[in-house]
Order: C-alpha cells, then structure tokens, then sequence
C-alpha cells in the first residue's frame, strides 16, 4: 500500500453551470492542467440539477433532501448545523490555524454556507476575470483551503442556451481563469504541495437545468496532485467533494449516513485510500411535470379566454415570449433563469439575479385580472416584488399597481399619485410550501379587488374611487419595482410560471375554466 499522502494545501475551483460541456470546446488549461490527473466527464450532480442544491451538497456534504437549501433558502441561510458543520468548520477545527477563502460571483455562498463564527476569508465579485484577479493576490498567503466559484458559464447558457457556442466562449473564458489560478501557485511554489480541483455543479438542457437529463445531470471533476495517477473516475457524485477534502488534508471523514453526512472518496482517486464506496442504486422519483399546451391549441389558453381578451401571456417555458404576440420584451437587466419542472413545462427565477421590463404593456384605465402560479417559501424575507409599473421604495406613492410576495401572503399595491394602499391576503393555512395559483380581479366597475389562491376566494376589499385610474405612468417590470431597484437591495429570490393578464374583472365562470385549464 502506498505512503498516505497528505496535503498543505487545497484549491478547488467551481465552473456553475458548465456540466461536460467543456468536451464540446478548447479547454487547453484544463487539459494541461489534468493531463496526467484523475477525472471524469460523467461525475453525477445532485438531484434536482440546481445550484444551491448541488453546493450545499458539495460544501455540506449531505443531499438536497438533508441540507434542504434551495437558491432562494440560500439566501438568507444562516447556517449553524451540529450535524452537518460546512466543510471551512471542520477544517477549521481539525486545523485551527487553516487559512480558509471562499471567492465566489455568487453572494449566497458566502452568506448561507458558512458559519459566521470561524476566521473564513469571503470574498465576492459578479466578475470572473476580477474575481481571479483578487484570488491571485491572496494565494500569496498559500491558504490551506481556497474555494472558488465562477458563475459566468451558468448564466450564458440561461441567456443563450447550454451547449451554444455562446456559452461555450464562457467555458473557454473560465478555463483561463482556472490557468491564471494554476500558475500563481506554481509561481508562489506550493503547487506540489497542493490537491488542485476542478468541479461542475450541473450542466443544462435548452435555457434551463433542474432536471435530470443527461445534460444537466453530467458534470466534468478533476484533481491533480502528488500521489495522484492518471485514471478515469468511474462513478463519484458532486457530494463527493466534501469526503476528497477531507482526505486530503488529513482529515477522519465522517461515517456514512445516507439521511445524513454521505459524502465519500470516489474508488481509484487516491491510490493510497483504500475505503469502500457505496454506490446509489436507482433514479429517484420525479413527478410528472405536464406540457404547456399551445397557445392557440384546442386545449389551449385561447380555446375559452378570447384573444382579444387577453392582454399578456407569459408561459416561461425557457422564454419570455409573450404567446398573444401583442407584447414584446424591451430590456433584460441581469440574468432572467429557467428552471424544468414548473406547474407546466419550465418555470422561472427572478428577484435580485434578474428582472426584464416590456415597455408596450399597459393596464389601462378599465378593469383587469391578474393569475399566475407562485411557488411558496415560508423562509423568504422582505418583499420582493413580482410585477409593477410603480416604485416599491422610498415614497411608493406613484401611480400604479404591484404585486409583492412575502412568506405568509401577497400584498397588492395600488397606488393613484396621491397615496396607496395594500391588498394583503394571507396564504390559507394549507398552503404550506409548494406551488399556489393566484388570481387578482381588479373590477373597477364594481369597485372591488379580490383574491383568489387555488381558485378559490379569500379574500375581497372595497377599491376606493380616488384608485379608479389609468394605471401605466411607469414601464411594466416583471421581476422587479418598475424602478428596477427594490428587488436589488435584497437576497430574495422566488419562482413563478404562467403570468396572464386579462383585459376586464374575472367572473366565477371565467375562473372555473381557468382550474378546468389546469386540470386537464
């Protein structure tokens, strides 16, 4: 058996989002760089193919059914875990004088997956080319353990399509990032003592991940260091980074518990490690997700909402085309994301990542009916705003209307330049987590605004006459204030799929339909 082999030093560098796509372009840093290391382009992300679930997993070392994290948990995390300390607590306390980074382009890694009470160095920069411009500097301080994450690569092939040439330029881009790390620890000479690591969380399918195709769910690993051999790994899972961490620094790794800590040493990684490795069997449950039907199909919005009646219709099946055609998208600020398995087809993310403004959209001076499907989270803080052609900060008294979310309930805000008001209407005790449907009737007419979750009424309030206004004195944002900076100032991130408005106040009938729609 080989001399156990234990390492100073550790750096693992995240790509978010590249999965194996780095095989269908030039990656000349990685290929020196693993050239005679251990790898695989076939590593299994966690299911589902998300970034908070695959991270957590990786600096938890637990699955997403154990850690629990989604993006938008991640967020406002504040992670202080007996059973499952991050991966920078138990380095810290098997090395006290540890010199631990995480540099990440995405915040919610240092905010919600490590401990606020160990000396952690953390670093943030939505820039990759500046992010590595920092890590240069610091692997001066030859750090014991250097976390890195790079987000560019995730967030073109949200914009451009996973394993377009557009997003491949990306992974070219962070395969020189990843050579510029390289060769400042060759240059500050501690690379022969270091355990050098390359890791996807996911890869992706059209503009969105969450699924589990082979696309998403393939990912490229690497490590390259003393004692290491050049070998194919032949099955590992991005969990596995925790337990080849902890190896490699010297470090007990804790006992295999799969409704727990289960992270482990792939087989043939280390030659000198010779622990056995239990292999999950089976695929686990996915629901069935139903297609969107066509737009203008029997089975269709337009079969019992008549065109001409409806004034938007956003499906977000990894678009925001509006399916009327009568509205088009005038500015994207961010990265607007598409995830699979939504209420039907793909769902999107928005909040602080990303918000888009469709100029041409007005509400008019008549009635209106708002529904979409929101997806719960009884942890979200604040009140991101969903839609709006109003402010939502500082003096929200400009003309308009909003729709907030908070973790209890939703607020629609109208306001008529004078002063404002909100429709609160909390979610029935239910309505844990999950998706909900919601529907807003605005009846002017009647003077009335009601609320409906799942189709059924909840709540209902008299709309004052001074509110009885065109309401467009602003653009239409989606994702955001119509000043596109509430959502910013906060972490909040949350999930919606199928936003329609509806020229005029939905009736009972009308609302009947809609389920029948959604019942199919």
């Amino acid at each position: 058996m080989p001399t156990r082999t234990i390492y100073k030093h550790v750096a693992v560098i995240g790509i978010d989002g590249m999965g194996n796509f780095n095989t269908l372009t030039e990656t000349p840093n990685l290929d020196k760089i693993f050239e005679n290391g251990a790898t695989t382009n076939f590593g299994l992300s966690m299911d589902p193919t998300i970034s908070a679930e695959n991270w957590g997993a990786m600096l938890l070392g637990a699955e997403p059914i154990v850690h629990g994290l989604t993006n938008s948990k991640l967020s406002h995390n504040d992670h202080k875990s007996e059973s499952l300390p991050s991966l920078f607590k138990r380095i810290y306390n098997n090395i006290p004088d540890a010199k631990l980074y995480s540099y990440c382009n995405w915040n919610p890694i240092n905010i919600g997956l490590i401990e606020k009470d160990i000396p952690v160095e953390k670093y943030t920069n939505g820039n990759d080319k500046e992010l590595t411009d920092e890590i240069i500097k610091i692997v001066k301080e030859k750090p014991t353990f250097l976390f890195v994450h790079f987000d560019e690569t995730d967030g073109a092939g949200h914009r451009n399509g996973y394993g377009t040439e557009a997003q491949l330029e990306t992974v070219r881009y962070e395969d020189e990032q990843t050579g510029r790390i390289f060769k400042a620890y060759e240059d500050v000479g501690i690379i022969d003592d270091t355990l050098f690591i390359v890791i996807a969380d996911h890869g992706g399918f059209e503009h969105s991940h969450g699924g589990y195709s082979d696309t998403e769910k393939y990912i490229f690993f690497g490590a390259r260091g003393k004692g290491i051999e050049k070998s194919e790994i032949k099955y590992m899972r991005t969990v596995d980074l925790y337990a080849i961490v902890l190896y490699a620094l010297g470090i007990d790794i804790p006992e295999y518990n799969l409704k727990g800590f289960c992270s482990q040493v792939p087989a043939g990684l280390f030659p000198d490690y010779n622990g056995t490795y239990q292999r999950i069997i089976g695929k686990p449950y996915h629901p069935e997700i139903k297609p969107t039907p066509d737009y203008k199909s029997e089975k269709g919005l337009s079969s019992f909402i008549p065109e001409e009646r409806t004034k938007l219709a956003l499906f977000f099946d990894n678009n925001t085309v509006d399916a009327t055609g009568k509205n088009q998208v005038t500015s994207t600020v961010g990265t607007v994301k598409f995830y699979s398995e939504g209420v039907r087809g793909a769902r999107v993310e928005l909040g602080t990542n990303g918000h888009f403004i469709i100029d041409d959209f007005k509400l008019g001076s008549g009635s209106f009916t708002a529904s979409l499907w929101i997806k719960i989270d009884r942890d979200l803080v604040d009140e991101p705003a969903i839609f709006a052609n109003k402010n939502w900060s500082g003096r929200r008294c400009t003309c308009g209307v909003l729709l907030a979310l908070r973790c209890s309930n939703t607020a629609l805000n109208i306001g008529c330049g004078d002063d404002d008001f909100d429709f609160v209407t909390p979610f029935p005790p239910e309505i844990s987590t999950g998706w909900v449907h919601a529907i807003f009737v605005v009846d002017k007419e009647n003077r009335k605004v009601q609320t409906y979750y799942n189709f059924k009424l909840c709540h209902e309030t008299e709309l004052e006459p001074q509110y009885l206004i065109e309401l467009d004195n602003m653009p239409f944002t989606i994702g955001n204030d119509a000043l596109g900076t509430y959502n910013q100032e906060y972490q909040a991130l949350y999930n919606i799929d199928d936003l329609f408005f509806f020229d005029g106040a939905f009736t009972q009938e009308d609302i009947n339909k809609l389920k029948a729609y959604y019942e199919i």
